[in-house]
């Protein structure tokens, strides 16, 4: 009989059985093995927990609010509004590399205008505190745009608020500060 396991004895009263006999001659019980189980100790394993959908659906929460906060974060140039952010912190930072680096590639600092820009902020700039940056108003024309903003600056600890405007325009899908890098 195709598909039976030849066992030896009866796995019911242990009478020695006949090859391929279909039951036992002395009890009756079918000769097919029982289906194997698992031993104890595997029977309770689970998938990994990052299989799991409560897993799964925490990590695809948490991927879509990493996208919202890196897209409204200050090193966001996908908009005019994320170019200006990115500026703010630079400058709160002292960050020159960063601040040259949001001018439109023909107008960045050479070599020489970045030292010099650099001496200018590390004298400059360690007392110098911009916060609450406020987008007043943002317009884009194609290519172009215009954004009104104003910021908070403390320096040696007087507060004024600041406001002012830069022009922008795209490049390869990035916003830029469209003016001449100059400090």
């Amino acid at each position: 009989m195709e598909g039976r396991f030849n066992l030896v004895f009866c796995t019911s009263c242990g009478t020695k059985l006949e090859e391929n006999a279909p039951n036992c001659s002395s009890c009756g019980a079918a000769t097919t093995p029982p289906v194997p189980r698992m031993p104890a100790h595997q029977e309770h394993i689970t998938a990994p927990f990052y299989k799991k959908p409560a897993f799964l659906a925490i990590a695809v929460l948490v991927l879509i609010a990493g996208f919202f906060l890196l897209r409204d974060s200050g090193g966001s140039m996908s908009t005019p509004e994320g170019t200006i952010k990115a500026l703010v912190n630079a400058l709160d930072d002292a960050d020159i590399k960063t601040i040259a680096s949001l001018y439109a590639p023909e107008e960045q600092p050479d070599a020489a205008e970045l030292e010099e820009a650099e001496e200018f902020l590390n004298g400059m700039m360690e007392d110098v505190k911009f916060d609450n940056l406020e987008i007043i108003d943002v317009s884009v024309d194609g290519d172009k745009a215009h954004v009104e903003y104003r910021v908070d600056v403390s320096f040696m600890g007087e507060t004024n608020t600041d406001k002012d405007v830069s022009d922008l325009i795209r490049i390869n899908g990035k916003w830029y500060i469209d003016d001449s890098f100059a400090f």
